[in-house]
């Protein structure tokens, strides 16, 4: 769908109705439509356009059920957080003949042990390149039913992922005792699985689930930058009003990330750094001469921003003179 105008038809609509299956109606489309044409759109402004709230737990089969129904999603692939993996969902996900690849848990018993803490590189089918890492990979039949476990090693998040449980143990002597999960898991470092009922290579399946990656910054963001904690609300209205700012905080992080490709500074900044730069930047009124003034800041700070399209400078009140810092 390129007819940019037929897409801000049909966002318009969907924004006026409760759901894309009430705009698909009203469009005399299908929902699918309606999802290719918001997400096709999403991707020409570079940020999310909508965003949903589901009543229940989302990782319980009957809302995310609901959720996918909602969508109306038939012939696509569903990438899924380690929360979404259960038999009630795969198994709702097979009924309706809808692809997944859903990542496992890292204590999970569909790894075979054989792969706890075992170096050698002979039990898996081969090895593949990502971003400069090599990825080891098995692809292993489960059950009768078409699924499958994809079972990968990064030999670069495994050495990661021990130097940050040194850490932690360092911090946490003799407070917490290992379970037998943890023991599961602290073997399993660089491990990870997939399960999914597509039969393809594990290259493909791999770059199917790091294609949610944009998912994954933006959470990180929400979780780190702005120090998101959970949502204690009592009443819809809460709900929806913290779901409204998470979305601003959304849109903002989009449009910085937008900037910095703009600037062909995304390869050497992150959206996070710049948040960084400008904690320590701020606006103060000085109450002699009632002037605004902007707080001292580094060159080099003053031309990443201008960079991005900010000029940190103000107007004085009293004449059209600009005030730098």
């Amino acid at each position: 769908m390129s007819n940019r105008l037929e897409m801000m038809r049909i966002f318009c609509v969907a924004a006026e109705s409760a759901s894309f299956k009430e705009a698909a109606t009203r469009l005399a489309v299908s929902p699918q439509a309606v999802t290719r044409a918001v997400k096709e759109l999403e991707r020409t402004l570079g940020e999310p356009l909508f965003y949903r709230n589901t009543p229940g737990n989302i990782v319980d089969r009957s809302s995310f059920a609901a959720t996918i129904e909602e969508a109306g999603v038939g012939n696509c692939i569903v990438v899924g957080d380690k929360g979404f993996y259960s038999k009630p969902n795969t198994s709702y996900l097979m009924e309706k003949k809808i692809r997944f690849v859903l990542p496992l848990q890292s204590n999970t018993r569909q790894i075979p042990q054989e792969f706890d803490g075992n170096d050698s590189d002979s039990k898996f089918d081969g090895r593949f390149t990502f971003n400069g890492r090599n990825i080891w990979h098995k692809k292993l039949p489960v059950g009768s039913n078409g699924n499958y476990v994809y079972i990968f090693r990064d030999d670069k998040r495994r050495a990661d992922e021990n130097a940050l449980a040194t850490e932690k143990q360092e911090k946490s002597v003799g407070e917490k005792l290992i379970t037998d999960e943890d023991y599961l898991s602290d073997r399993r470092r660089g491990v990870f699985a997939y399960s999914s009922n597509i039969d393809a290579d594990a290259k493909a399946i791999y770059l199917t689930y790091k294609a949610r990656w944009d998912i994954e910054e933006m959470f990180d963001y929400l979780k780190n930058s702005v120090a998101l904690g959970p949502a204690y609300v009592r009443t819809n209205e809460m709900l929806e009003a913290s779901s409204f700012i998470n979305h601003l905080a959304l849109l903002y992080f989009y449009r910085l990330l937008s900037a910095l490709k703009k600037a062909g500074l995304s390869q050497t900044h992150t959206p996070k750094e710049i948040i960084d730069h400008g904690r320590n930047i701020y606006k103060r009124i000085s109450y002699a001469d009632e002037r605004e003034y902007i707080s001292e800041m580094t060159d080099d700070d003053r031309i990443l921003f201008e960079q991005l399209g900010v000029h940190l400078e103000i107007k004085s009140k009293n004449t059209d003179s600009k005030t730098t810092a």
